[in-house]
């Protein structure tokens, strides 16, 4: 989506992934049109092995954005852990979901699996997914838009991936 041309100028390599062809489509146009040249893109869900792969391949990302993704994922706490996965050590995961609501249209209208997330909700799955520092922030509904999700609150959860601990050595001089 937009978030995309948001962050594109802000890295020097991105590596963008989505599992609608459409959406790819119009991403890459956008990228063309305004030359982001540095940004790879991917026709993949979410834990495929070739996006793993490639992130693994630079030492992890040291930003991962989750655009409105867990709320599809058929185990939410499982996408936390794979978007963990694909982050550096001392590195931040930023996932954009909605706050727990009872609209049950999103589901037929939006293949929602998903109503939302408690800030408590989300918190624990980073936590279980590893990640550190977690702050979970409220986005009112009259800054999501006007798409057929604008009527909800949405939430942004960031977290950083604690660096590896150096293990002390037994050995004596």
């Amino acid at each position: 989506g937009s978030l995309l041309e948001v962050v594109a100028p802000v890295f020097d390599e991105v590596i963008a992934f989505d599992r609608s062809e459409a959406q790819l489509a119009a991403a890459r146009e956008r990228l063309s049109r305004r030359r982001y040249s540095h940004v790879r893109v991917f026709n993949a869900e979410l834990g495929d092995e070739r996006v793993s792969k490639v992130v693994a391949d630079k030492g992890g990302a040291d930003a991962v954005f989750a655009a409105r993704v867990l709320h599809h994922a058929s185990k939410p706490a499982a996408a936390m852990s794979a978007i963990a996965e694909l982050v550096a050590p001392g590195g931040v995961a930023l996932v954009l979901d909605y706050v727990a609501h009872g609209d049950e249209r999103m589901r037929d209208e939006q293949a929602d699996t998903w109503l939302g997330f408690s800030p408590r909700e989300l918190t624990r799955f980073a936590v279980d997914a590893g990640l550190g520092d977690v702050h979970v922030a409220s986005i009112p509904a009259i800054r999501c838009g006007d798409g057929p999700d604008g009527h909800l609150d949405w939430q942004v959860l960031a977290a950083k991936k604690q660096p590896a601990k150096k293990q002390q050595s037994n050995v004596r001089a």
